[in-house]
């Protein structure tokens, strides 16, 4: 039984590099504004966060296959959106709200990135719930075919540098939209 071909790489388009440097700034003002713990969880939320390309990984046989569907669990505006009500309510502990508007700021500047540099035909490509509606299919989901996607962009680990300044000042205006400060 022969391997399987080799899949067309789409998933990593955005370098690690501009993820981080993307959120450099950020994680030092949550880190001024509520510790320590703050900066890490927006870090997490910008660059940890693509350990869920595993779940498309484990879902392929072990290949970067993403030419039918597209899962990415965390890659989500529906994921910011939920972080960023769980910082504002009483529902969640004191100490748990500084780092939920954290990650929030970290996974807007992922996404931002994302989007700006995988080119999705629409914002919904990266919110969750769309994706699961439309059964993680590729195009249902608002993505190029993966072919078409190729041909089009033939982008493969480019530069990314305007839009890493995007994907920060994204970041930082979530931070900012937090009121709570720490003492």
């Amino acid at each position: 039984m022969g391997r399987p071909g080799p899949a067309i790489r789409l998933a990593n388009v955005a370098q690690p590099l501009w993820h981080t440097l993307a959120s450099v700034i950020p994680a030092m003002v949550a880190g001024e504004r509520h510790g320590a713990l703050a900066a890490s969880s927006l870090l997490a939320g910008a660059i940890a966060v693509d350990g869920d390309h595993l779940v498309d990984w484990a879902l392929n046989g072990g290949r970067e296959d993403y030419t039918r569907r597209i899962v990415v669990p965390a890659h989500g505006w529906d994921l910011v959106a939920a972080c960023v009500i769980a910082s504002r309510t009483t529902a969640v502990p004191a100490p748990f709200r500084p780092l939920a508007l954290a990650f929030a700021a970290g996974l807007a500047c992922h996404l931002t990135l994302d989007h700006m540099v995988n080119r999705p035909e629409t914002l919904l490509g990266y919110v969750f719930t769309w994706r699961v509606w439309n059964g993680f299919d590729r195009l249902r989901c608002g993505w190029l075919p993966a072919t078409e996607w190729t041909r089009r962009y033939r982008t493969s680990q480019r530069a990314a540098p305007t839009e890493t300044l995007v994907a920060t000042l994204v970041g930082l205006a979530i931070l900012m939209a937090g009121r709570e400060r720490r003492p």
